[in-house]
């Protein structure tokens, strides 16, 4: 079955953009294919102090695998990548996949939670995933994109 999903994408380190376009190839490589790509979005750090700014987009993608086996994906890119993680909150990164939604699909494990907990508070998510998919309905919510990022502006 194949199921449509929803990746958020960020880099504060190095060549930016060419991080961003490494990541989208590499999920490629692993059967997960994106159909729609938002603009590049210049953000601030959120959570942390950096003098590096981000930029975030979003794709639309979609894949045959399960939500557990895209997670496990988007980990390995990130690792395969140069990430490291801070286990003391949140760092410069050279990439950051998150997870977001897969179709109408509902998770909470200890190793998954869909939709993504904090999407709903991100412009840096909301903005570039109303450009592509402005209609995404939050299944917890009941709130589209463009509502979740009014209630944020």
């Amino acid at each position: 079955m194949t199921n449509k999903i929803g990746i958020a994408l960020g880099s504060n380190l190095g060549e930016r953009s060419k991080n961003i376009q490494k990541a989208i190839q590499l999920l490629e490589r692993q059967k997960i294919i994106p159909i729609k790509q938002s603009s590049l979005y210049e953000t601030d750090p959120l959570g942390f102090e950096s003098k590096n700014r981000f930029l975030n987009a979003v794709l639309l993608c979609e894949t045959e695998l399960s939500p557990h086996e895209v997670l496990n994906t988007l980990l390995n890119i990130e690792q395969d990548m140069g990430r490291t993680r801070n286990v003391d909150g949140y760092c410069d990164r050279i990439i950051d996949l998150d997870f977001l939604f897969a179709d109408a699909i509902i998770i909470h494990d200890p190793n998954l939670v869909l939709p993504h907990p904090k999407m709903q508070e991100r412009v840096f998510v909301l903005e570039p995933l109303a450009e592509i998919n402005p209609e995404w309905r939050h299944p917890l919510l009941g709130l589209n994109t463009l509502e979740m990022l009014r209630a944020l502006l």
